[in-house]
C-alpha cells in the first residue's frame, strides 16, 4: 500500500492478513482485503460474493500506520448490500446515483477495508473481488525513481508507526487488572469495523496456570475469541488452536461455554493455546445482535498435574 499499490488510480484489493503478516488484532476468523483510493475519484467494486456469512465493505479516512488516524466514512454489511441471484456483486464508491450499492468517498476518503466473517473457512468461499478507479488512465505508468524512493521511505515508517499504534493499545489494556475480560469502546481512528463490540483484557500466566472464561451467551449470529501477542498479532492466523467461535467451541448441556487459556492441553473441550507466551492479549468480539455482552467469569487455575 505504501508502494506496489500506493497510487489511487490504480488500486488493487490485496490481502491485509497471513501467516506472516499480521497487527490490529485481527480475527483468524476473517478475511481481510484493502486497497488504497483517493476519495475524489468514483470506485466500482465488483466480483463474487462468496458464501462467508458476515461482510463488511468500509471507507476510511485514514489507515493506522500510513496516517495519524483513521475514522469510518462509510460501510456497508450483508444485512443490506444487494447481491445478484447469480452471487455477483457490485459496490461504488462516489457518486453513483442509480447503483444499488454506494458507499460515500469525500475528500479525505483515501482506504477501503473489506472484512468477511466465517465460523469455519474449510467450507466456506471467500470473495473474489477486483476495484477500479473511473476513468483512470488505461495502463498504470512505470514508477519513477522518485516514487520508489517516496515509497520505501513510506513503508519503513508504516513499519514503525503501525507498530507503535497497536502496541500503545495493548499498553492501554495493561493498565487494567490482569486475567479479566471487560467491556470496552475501542477508540473509532483505529479502522474499527461496524458490527462489532469488544470485551477485552490481557492474560499473565505463571508456569503451570490457566486462565478459565465461563459464560453463557445468549444465541447471536456470531461470537469469537482470539488471543494477540504484545504487537496485537494474533497467534495462529490461518491456523487452529488459539482462538474459538460460536460454531466452534462446545457448549454445555445448561448453555455454558467453559475456555481454557492456557500453554498445556488440558484435556478438556474449548482450549485456547497461548502458544508459549506467558502475556498477551484477550479479545472477544460480539457481532450482529443488539443484545448486551454477556456476563464472563475469568478465573486463573493451577494445572491439576502438577
Amino acid at each position: 500500500l505504501a508502494l506496489e499499490f500506493a497510487d489511487p488510480r490504480f488500486p488493487e484489493l490485496v490481502d491485509a492478513q497471513s501467516k506472516t503478516l499480521g497487527d490490529g488484532g485481527n480475527t483468524p476468523d476473517c478475511v481481510y482485503l484493502h486497497a488504497m483510493i483517493d476519495g475524489t475519484l468514483r470506485y466500482r467494486i465488483h466480483g463474487t460474493r462468496g458464501t462467508a456469512p458476515f461482510i463488511e465493505i468500509g471507507v476510511y479516512a485514514g489507515k493506522i500506520g500510513l496516517h495519524p488516524h483513521s475514522r469510518r466514512v462509510d460501510s456497508l454489511s450483508e444485512e443490506t448490500l444487494v447481491v445478484g441471484a447469480d452471487g455477483t456483486v457490485e459496490v461504488c464508491i462516489g457518486a453513483f446515483p442509480d447503483a444499488p450499492n454506494v458507499l460515500a468517498g469525500g475528500e479525505d476518503a483515501c482506504y477501503v477495508f473489506i472484512r468477511q466473517y466465517a465460523h469455519d473457512w474449510d467450507t466456506t468461499q471467500r470473495a473474489s473481488l477486483r476495484i477500479e478507479a473511473i476513468g483512470a488512465p488505461a495502463a498504470r505508468p512505470p514508477l519513477t525513481a522518485a516514487e520508489m524512493r517516496r515509497g520505501l521511505e513510506r513503508a519503513a515508517r508504516f513499519v514503525h508507526d503501525s507498530a507503535q499504534a497497536w502496541a500503545a493499545v495493548v499498553d492501554g489494556m495493561r493498565t487494567l487488572p490482569p486475567n479479566q475480560l471487560v467491556a470496552i469502546e475501542p477508540e473509532q481512528d483505529m479502522t474499527m469495523p461496524a458490527g462489532h463490540r469488544f470485551a477485552a483484557g490481557h492474560f499473565a500466566l505463571q508456569d503451570g496456570e490457566s486462565l478459565v472464561l465461563e459464560m453463557t451467551p445468549a444465541e447471536v449470529p456470531y461470537w469469537g475469541v482470539t488471543l494477540t501477542n504484545y504487537w496485537f498479532e494474533p497467534l495462529d492466523y490461518g491456523g487452529r488452536g488459539s482462538h474459538l467461535n460460536n460454531r466452534t467451541a462446545q457448549q454445555r448441556d445448561d448453555g455454558a461455554y467453559r475456555l481454557v487459556i492456557g500453554a498445556r492441553d488440558p484435556g478438556t473441550p474449548n482450549w485456547i493455546d497461548t502458544r508459549g507466551h506467558a502475556v498477551g492479549t484477550v479479545l472477544f468480539r460480539w457481532s450482529r445482535t443488539a443484545l448486551p455482552l454477556p456476563e464472563i467469569t475469568a478465573t486463573v487455575v493451577v494445572d491439576k498435574a502438577r
